[in-house]
């Protein structure tokens, strides 16, 4: 993880970010989003989403997956 808390898995033109809040999420996402368009890069509008894994049911796909917290063990 690094100093900020925040971590990347991408693969190809798929990634996800993992962030301790969901304040730090809007900042990332921001920044992606500029970093992406000075790239000439654009986020796909209905695939890019925060999810608060800290909800009841809260999940999201990745890659043909499906990733939620575990019940006992609390980790994704």
């Amino acid at each position: 993880m690094s100093k900020l808390g925040h971590e990347m898995v991408r693969y190809a033109d798929d990634m996800v970010i993992l962030c301790p809040s969901t304040q730090a999420a809007e900042t990332v996402l921001q920044t992606l989003r500029e970093w992406s368009a000075q790239a000439g890069l654009a986020l796909h509008p209905e695939k890019t989403r925060i999810v608060d894994m800290g909800q009841p049911g809260a999940h999201f796909d990745f890659l043909g997956s499906r990733f939620w917290r575990g019940k006992t063990s609390g980790r994704i």
